[in-house]
């Protein structure tokens, strides 16, 4: 009996999980049934108007796309996705973002365009892995001097914003971006 178990958790486990991870859950509700096979969750269009704290247990998820729903705040949970790279948020209401933002380390690409960001958190500068950020189509009158710890961002879109030319001449000096619009 040992020795089945022993091969299932080796052998056979691995394999049921095989694919999860090319799967895309398109419904918070079926991907919440089992959070530690949910790599991938589309709720783009949904009419969603606001996310769950539950949002916190996809432990694994890598890629969330809440574009085009109707979000007007995000909850602090959002900071819980420790293995997220991509958040896509275009389109929606929001004005601000909560401090645990910060806590995406392993984000890559984020996308905020045409909301109704007024402000940045400080802790945007510790998204150290963020290579590609867009914030178009907003209400942005200034950039926190945080943005300057973004060493790895190569894409920074803040056109369409109401910040100065100081403003935008500081983010020149401060960051090594390959591609910013201004």
């Amino acid at each position: 009996m040992k020795t089945i178990f022993l091969f299932l958790s080796l052998v056979a486990l691995p394999f049921l999980a095989w694919g999860q991870e090319d799967k895309i859950y398109y419904s918070l509700e079926e991907a919440l049934k089992q959070p530690d096979l949910v790599y991938k969750l589309d709720l783009s269009n949904s009419g969603l108007d606001s996310l769950p704290a539950s949002i916190g247990q996809l432990q694994k998820l890598e890629k969330l796309d809440l574009n085009r729903t109707q979000l007007s705040s995000l909850p602090a949970a959002i900071g819980q996705l420790q293995q997220l790279k991509e958040l896509y948020l275009w389109g929606n209401e929001l004005s601000s973002l909560p401090e645990s933002i910060g806590q995406l380390r392993q984000l890559k690409k984020l996308d905020l365009g045409d909301n109704q960001l007024q402000s940045l958190p400080a802790a945007i500068g510790q998204l150290q892995k963020l290579e590609k950020l867009w914030l178009s189509n907003n209400q942005l009158s200034s950039i926190p001097a945080a943005i300057g710890q973004l060493q790895q961002i190569v894409l920074l879109n803040l056109c369409e914003n109401q910040l100065s030319n100081t403003a935008k001449e500081e983010l020149r000096k401060q960051l090594p971006i390959i591609i910013l619009i201004l």
